[in-house]
């Protein structure tokens, strides 16, 4: 058996190291030949992409499709660019992809499989092997065929082809490239998960953004604050000094909060929220405990509120009814209301007739009680 060398195992593990570093998908296969030339130098080298459909293998021709190619040298990359199409039509021929239970666990080489006399006169050296100038290939798989005995059609399979004159490739060449195989397959899944995270960190961290979130420490003050936040903060209290800090009144607020935090039996009670109006707006700041002692969330939102009249409308009143019953609940009598609203007392008194009815009460002190006893606030001054 073929042994390293000490220079050959050092290369091997740079190369590894090198491998564990990247996280760029999409230099991914150019980092991988440029970490291949360094340990196995040829004339030229590719990182092929396909998608073979290995559902009939040993009975029909695999099927591949959707292939795309990747070198370091941009004119053989175009080169193969052109051939593509026909390295799909004539993969059945290629001796790698009928031994892939073989191959797809080592480094292989044409010339493992056939006499070159042979090769020579097949159709896949006349149309893909002989315009590239090259007589033999060696391929090493970046797929874990461990775990998947074949690959589906909707897999994307990755293949490192290294091509050479005919069995110029030495066993020292196979070592190393089989040394590296596990480490090629486990970098492409880091790669893939790394972005795949990344993905996901990206579409939280927008969601985050969209919401109104302000990370607190121990004491209260700003750790973190969303954009959205800061935007709800401004619009309410105009002197905000940006994302590092509370305005004053919010940060008063939330300091008399973590006191009676301290103080309470049960630190997991729930504190009442801040509510803030600004015209037809309404803000809800809430304080969560997250950690207690060690940070705190401050989660913001913001609801469009009726207005009186539109919030008696529910009420099933008409708009001049909802008029009427907001001025009986700001304490006028009917002359002021009439007045007001520039119609006469007996039409003043007919829209009280209708309002009795619509709550089914008898008089001014019934009304007011139920309209604010249905809307939820009657311990509560309306807003007018």
């Amino acid at each position: 058996m073929k042994e390293l060398t000490f220079r050959d195992t050092q290369q091997l593990l740079r190369a590894v190291y090198h491998l564990q570093s990247l996280k760029n998908l999409d230099t991914f296969e150019l980092d991988c030949l440029s970490i291949l030339a360094q340990l196995v130098p040829t004339e030229v080298s590719a990182i092929c992409t396909c998608r073979f459909d290995f559902s009939n293998f040993g009975s029909a021709r695999p099927f591949a499709q959707g292939a795309s190619v990747c070198s370091l040298d941009q004119d053989f990359e175009r080169f193969l660019e052109e051939l593509k199409q026909t390295l799909c039509v004539y993969a059945y021929q290629n001796p790698l992809l009928q031994n892939v239970p073989l191959t797809s666990k080592g480094t292989h080489k044409l010339s493992d499989f056939l006499e070159r006399d042979k090769f020579q006169q097949m159709e896949l050296y006349q149309a893909v092997m002989k315009p590239i100038g090259s007589d033999d290939m060696a391929a090493i798989a970046i797929y874990d065929f461990e775990h998947h005995s074949l690959p589906n059609i909707n897999t994307y399979i990755l293949q490192c082809v290294l091509y050479r004159s005919w069995e110029k490739f030495t066993e020292r060449d196979r070592l190393v490239l089989n040394l590296l195989q596990p480490h090629l397959i486990q970098a492409h899944q880091t790669v893939r998960h790394f972005q795949q995270l990344q993905q996901e960190v990206t579409q939280l961290q927008e969601c985050l953004d969209q919401t109104g979130v302000i990370f607190l420490d121990g004491l209260g003050r700003v750790r973190l604050m969303t954009s959205q936040a800061a935007t709800w903060l401004q619009s309410y209290f105009p002197s905000n000094r940006g994302f590092r800090q509370l305005p004053e009144q919010l940060d008063s607020w939330v300091k008399h909060q973590l006191n009676c935090l301290k103080v309470a039996s049960d630190v997991s009670s729930p504190c009442l929220p801040l509510h803030l109006q600004q015209k037809n707006r309404q803000l809800t700041i809430r304080l969560v405990v997250d950690q207690p002692g060690e940070q705190y969330l401050l989660l913001l939102s913001e609801e469009q509120m009726l207005s009186w009249l539109a919030t008696l409308a529910l009420l099933g009143l008409s708009q001049r009814e909802a008029e009427v019953l907001s001025s009986i609940i700001q304490g006028k009598d009917n002359k002021v209301i009439a007045a007001q609203m520039n119609i006469n007392i007996s039409t003043v008194r007919k829209h009280l007739e209708n309002i009795y009815r619509k709550l089914g009460v008898k008089n001014r002190t019934e009304a007011v009680a139920s309209a604010l006893e249905k809307l939820g606030c009657l311990n509560s001054s309306p807003v007018i």
